[in-house]
């Protein structure tokens, strides 16, 4: 056994407008999703160490 937990029939969230890397202008992946926040990190990680954060918005 790897150790991860998995929920069985999660769906992945997808995430519409990604951020562009204020840094080096690369593309930015989504990293982490913590409670009400999102994180993003440079596509370009390791050389560039760039992150952002955003709320999550609810769509009514």
């Amino acid at each position: 056994m790897c150790g991860r937990q998995f929920s069985y029939g999660a769906k992945k969230q997808e995430i519409q407008g990604k951020p562009i890397c204020p840094v080096c202008g690369n593309p930015m992946h989504l990293y982490k999703i913590e409670g009400e926040v999102i994180r993003f990190r440079c596509s370009d990680y390791p050389v560039c160490k760039t992150f952002r954060k955003f709320r999550i918005k609810e769509e009514d």
